[in-house]
């Protein structure tokens, strides 16, 4: 399955589309299984913070099939902005489902298996203890608690996922994803 990213970006000066030299960075970072297991994108406004986390999301879905989290601490915002940010940067052809009223997708991935892509907001994180997941994404992680993002570090139980969790955050001076 080809599958070129570098589109879901908007087109710079030159009119073609690729990925910022950190955002880059950031990818190939959470894609290498051998990189570390919790990466960070701490960006100001306008940094293409949440394209950039959806795209590296797919990517893993695609490249690792499993069962993912996008969270967010609350639902408006989660809904209104990764969920759609998510939806509009997935490739038709890879939606096998999509419920939005359970704000849930599935995709293809390869060799034929299915990833299941759970959106949820972190306002109650208990909600999220039974989960098995293979990797999560928590978009602007200053506003969740360190206590949900150890929860979730809990929930990296499947098998079929590199494991992984990432954060992308506006700064938030030396709160707690400073010290991770």
């Amino acid at each position: 399955m080809q599958l070129d990213l570098t589109k879901c970006f908007p087109a710079g000066k030159d009119g073609t589309h690729k990925m910022l030299p950190k955002q880059r960075l950031f990818f190939d970072a959470v894609i290498n299984p051998k990189g570390p297991k919790y990466v960070g994108f701490i960006s100001g406004v306008g940094g293409g913070k949440t394209i950039t986390g959806c795209v590296t999301m797919l990517a893993q879905a695609v490249m690792y099939p499993s069962t993912y989290l996008i969270a967010r601490q609350y639902y408006p915002e989660l809904k209104d902005t990764t969920y759609r940010t998510f939806r509009d940067i997935c490739p038709k052809e890879l939606i096998v489902e999509d419920r939005i009223a359970d704000m849930l997708m599935r995709i293809k991935g390869v060799g034929g298996k299915i990833s299941t892509i759970l959106f949820r907001p972190l306002e109650d994180p208990d909600k999220l203890r039974s989960l098995n997941l293979g990797g999560f994404f928590i978009d602007e992680a200053s506003q969740v608690s360190e206590e949900a993002f150890m929860l979730l570090q809990g929930r990296l139980r499947d098998s079929g996922g590199l494991r992984k969790g990432i954060t992308i955050s506006n700064p938030n001076g030396h709160d707690w994803q400073y010290r991770w």
